[in-house]
């Protein structure tokens, strides 16, 4: 009966992209079910309102990073984005009875970190219901191209200029 418990990190000032944290505990006769909790990274680009898609959900992080890749943390039923080494938003999450589908993200919770956008906002937050949590359509799946076997035939004035010579 072992347990494991693995954590490497590198050192801070790489920033959160190169930092590799892997945390594993797997249950004590498991007999290849899966761990007990992990913890999952996913990177995505931030749009120009600062929202991150991720699944069927549009996720606020911050407007200031726009066009930016922030890290998706996954962990139990948890999701923090992070930018650099600053956590950014953390939301709740509920699963789907298959473990591998959302059903609902909620409870948003904003950190404070230095990339605020330097855009004053028009309205005020008293003013204005600010939705952090957009649910959207997924994105349809692309489709393999067949490739074309596209033949140029010789053009005709081509033809006449060999035969003449």
């Amino acid at each position: 009966m072992t347990q494991l418990l693995l954590f490497a990190s590198f050192p801070s000032g790489m920033g959160s992209f190169l930092r590799l944290t892997l945390l594993r505990f797997y249950h004590l006769q498991s007999r290849g079910r899966p761990p007990v909790f992990s913890v999952s990274y996913e990177t995505r680009q931030l749009n120009k309102a600062g929202y991150a898609h991720f699944r069927n959900f549009l996720l606020y992080a911050e407007r200031g990073l726009a066009g930016k890749r922030a890290l998706i943390t996954l962990f139990q039923d948890s999701l923090t984005l992070e930018y650099g080494e600053y956590p950014l938003a953390r939301y709740s999450l509920e699963w789907q009875p298959d473990n591998h589908h959302l059903l609902r993200v909620g409870n948003p919770h904003l950190f404070e970190h230095p990339y605020h956008s330097l855009q004053l906002s028009l309205w005020s937050p008293s003013q204005v219901e600010w939705l952090l949590i957009l649910p959207c359509q997924p994105s349809p799946r692309k489709r393999k191209r067949k490739q074309s076997q596209i033949i140029q035939l010789p053009l005709l004035f081509e033809t006449n200029q060999t035969h003449q010579a």
